[in-house]
């Protein structure tokens, strides 16, 4: 936790019954694999050493929570919950008697990871940071149907934030409804995405030799590179051939949900349709790279500092020098 001495706690709201999931029980007691949603939920924070205390709010019948081996588990209290989820964060907040870092996410969103949760707790920054909001972007096509011959055109798509909040406790309890409505600009959100790959292209002399070099990650941690020599070219030409490798890679293994970087503002805006293509030199390699961007579900490309860059830099270098 950056600047950050705080203890860490976990609030997992239960106490809702999913009356849209129409079943007997509550949504969270029934099975993925063999374990219960909210089992599997827990078991995530459990993981997470920082963590000191996770907080369950349950609904008024509960009466199968307290016989689940893991409500046995040190760490875990339970509080009984509200009549809305805002309602059993607050009971939740009032156990807690200090300041504190409060990670606040609901028991029936079982597909977050332990590393989702850390990495949001590294990134809190007690000096500069009310809140954060980690979301995981969705992506769903907005259909227009023909009725007369069954066809259909896209027209646009959603991008919809997840609920997983790391907030102050202070800050939930006397800020929060007003402050996320009225001043949003104050809260970061973090989207994840499975994939993050950086990519560089470099040039000596500008036009002259040239390389590009690729870093490919999951979850943060690199799996693959690529890296080498694309002839006499310029810098842009470069930066290009480096996002058309990056985009050619995601095509052909399949990849999905994936955030590339580069250091090329020009070509980071000209691929997102803020800048025209002026130099007939780079509409060819601009042409491939659109056309790659289609067939890759939930892509976003971002432009980040060279500082941020090095190792796709190096990887260009390394190429250059070979």
């Amino acid at each position: 936790m950056k600047n950050q001495t705080k203890k860490v706690f976990a609030i997992i709201p239960s106490a809702g019954y999913g009356t849209r999931f129409d079943a007997a029980l509550p949504k969270q007691y029934f099975n993925i694999n063999e374990e219960l949603i909210i089992e599997k939920t827990i078991n995530h924070f459990l993981e997470i050493d920082q963590i000191e205390k996770i907080i369950i709010p349950l609904g008024e019948q509960d009466k199968i929570f307290s016989n689940l081996d893991i409500a046995k588990n040190k760490k875990i209290q339970t509080v009984q919950g509200g009549k809305t989820r805002a309602e059993s964060v607050l009971r939740a907040l009032e156990t807690i008697k200090e300041n504190s870092l409060v990670v606040v996410h609901d028991a029936v969103r079982p597909f977050i990871t332990s590393d989702m949760i850390k990495g949001l707790i590294t990134d809190f920054d007690e000096k500069t940071d009310d809140a954060l909001i980690f979301g995981i972007p969705i992506y769903e096509a907005l259909k227009k149907i023909n009725p007369e011959n069954l066809s259909f055109s896209i027209n646009s798509f959603v991008s919809e934030a997840g609920t997983f909040f790391g907030l102050e406790r202070q800050f939930i309890r006397d800020k929060l409804n007003a402050f996320i409505i009225e001043n949003s600009n104050y809260i970061k959100s973090y989207f994840y995405l499975m994939y993050q790959i950086y990519c560089d292209g470099a040039s000596r002399s500008n036009p002259g030799d040239a390389s590009i070099g690729v870093s490919i990650n999951k979850d943060k941690v690199e799996i693959d590179t690529i890296k080498k020599k694309i002839g006499i070219n310029t810098n842009n030409v470069a930066e290009y051939e480096g996002l058309r490798t990056a985009l050619d890679y995601c095509e052909k293994n399949n990849l999905k949900d994936v955030q590339i970087y580069l250091d090329s503002l020009l070509v980071v805006q000209q691929v997102n349709g803020k800048y025209k293509v002026k130099s007939k030199n780079l509409m060819d390699l601009y042409n491939q790279c659109t056309d790659l961007i289609e067939k890759i579900d939930n892509l976003e490309i971002h432009h980040v500092p060279r500082e941020q860059n090095k190792r796709a830099d190096e990887l260009a270098n390394i190429a250059l020098d070979s």
